[in-house]
């Protein structure tokens, strides 16, 4: 379905792994074309030319069991426990994952996480000071997992690569005080055939939106 949708990647697949200085738990980017074979499962059952697999490679916490630090892997942000609450523990912590990949390989680094985990403790503060010091270093970009395959496809020296920027300084608002619902009936999602409904912002489309639909 992704492959015939034309979707660039799909980035569901965990990297699972472990912490050790010798075996840095970080995957870089790769395409399907050919059966992948790496630790991660469930791995694709084939191959999918031009369909790039972004892993989510672990982030890891780490928790005192009696005494004993132990760290635990989890695949998002949210999903290490426990949170950080202070902002120097929500610095540290993303600090010490981020250097997993900094001082080992250089895979990217990915950072899985939803919006809600920042209005969490001071985590919001911690969080921003974090990025304050990425942006202080000549060798670190901030980028979107496209412009990650973009590179994948033509690397380039440190020294000549430009992030991609904004073109719009002042973003338009996001508010939708007035909604139109739309309903398509019998839409087709996959084998499933049913009625369906979705609100929008903008002109109803003709068809009901998905990813195996071709453009009229």
């Amino acid at each position: 379905m992704l492959e015939g949708g034309r979707i660039l990647y799909d980035s569901s697949i965990p990297h699972t792994g472990v912490r050790t200085a010798a075996s840095p738990c970080s995957h870089t980017r790769s395409t399907t074309d050919f059966r992948l074979t790496a630790s991660s499962r469930p791995c694709p059952e084939s191959n999918y030319p031009g369909l790039w697999t972004v892993p989510m490679n672990m982030w890891f916490q780490e928790n005192d069991i009696e005494g004993l630090k132990m760290f635990f892997p989890c695949s998002t942000v949210g999903g290490c426990v426990p949170p950080p609450e202070t902002a120097d523990e929500t610095y540290e912590f993303l600090m010490a994952n981020f250097k997993e990949f900094y001082e080992n390989n250089r895979a990217p680094f990915p950072m899985f996480l939803h919006e809600g985990w920042l209005h969490g403790g001071e985590r919001r503060e911690g969080f921003l000071k974090f990025i304050d010091w990425l942006l202080t270093k000549d060798d670190v970009f901030i980028v979107t997992l496209k412009e990650v395959i973009e590179f994948m496809k033509n690397p380039r020296p440190v020294n000549s690569y430009k992030e991609s920027r904004c073109l719009m300084e002042v973003m338009p608002s996001d508010k939708c005080t007035m909604p139109e619902t739309c309903q398509y009936r019998n839409a087709k999602i996959g084998d499933d055939i049913g009625d369906r409904k979705m609100k929008s912002c903008v002109d109803c489309a003709p068809h009901y939106p998905w990813v195996s639909l071709k453009k009229q």
